[in-house]
């Protein structure tokens, strides 16, 4: 079925009209998927919310179901402390040192973390403003954004 899929698409057209000369195929990831926003400075990382973000199958396509917040838990071998560092990690082999990054992370029953995606900029749903409400504006991420610039992360 990959082969039939991937010659599928190298005989296709993109919306430009040009012939496909490439195709990605990346594995599908099965487990839970985690949202992490941190704000960095001075390459020292810091978690301001991490989010279980649940998926519903529907056919053709996956819709999402809903987000939550996940109580904050710093115990060693807790499931928080390995996301959170393993996404530590991820930003310091990418060089993030300074500012907002907001990671995708699915971590499987037997493979545990793998990063779906990195951005170096804040979480862009509504997501942030609910933390502010919940867990005070200074601990939400644009707030320690602003004081990372601001006020050199005092």
């Amino acid at each position: 079925a990959l082969k039939e899929a991937v010659t599928e698409i190298l005989s296709s057209r993109d919306s430009n009209g040009c012939l496909r000369e490439t195709a990605l195929v990346q594995v599908f990831l099965q487990g839970e998927e985690f949202l992490v926003d941190c704000v960095s400075f001075d390459d020292r990382h810091y978690v301001s919310a991490i989010w279980k973000h649940k998926k519903k199958q529907s056919p053709g396509f996956f819709a999402c179901d809903h987000t939550t917040a996940v109580a904050y838990c710093d115990e060693a071998g807790s499931d928080q402390a390995k996301i959170r560092q393993y996404v530590f990690d991820c930003l310091t082999a990418l060089g993030v040192s300074n500012g907002a990054s907001h990671s995708k992370v699915m971590v499987g029953e037997t493979t545990g973390p793998c990063l779906i995606e990195v951005g170096a900029r804040m979480h862009g749903s509504v997501c942030p403003a609910l933390w502010a409400r919940c867990a005070g504006t200074e601990f939400s991420q644009p707030f320690l954004v602003a004081d990372v610039f601001t006020q050199n992360g005092r």
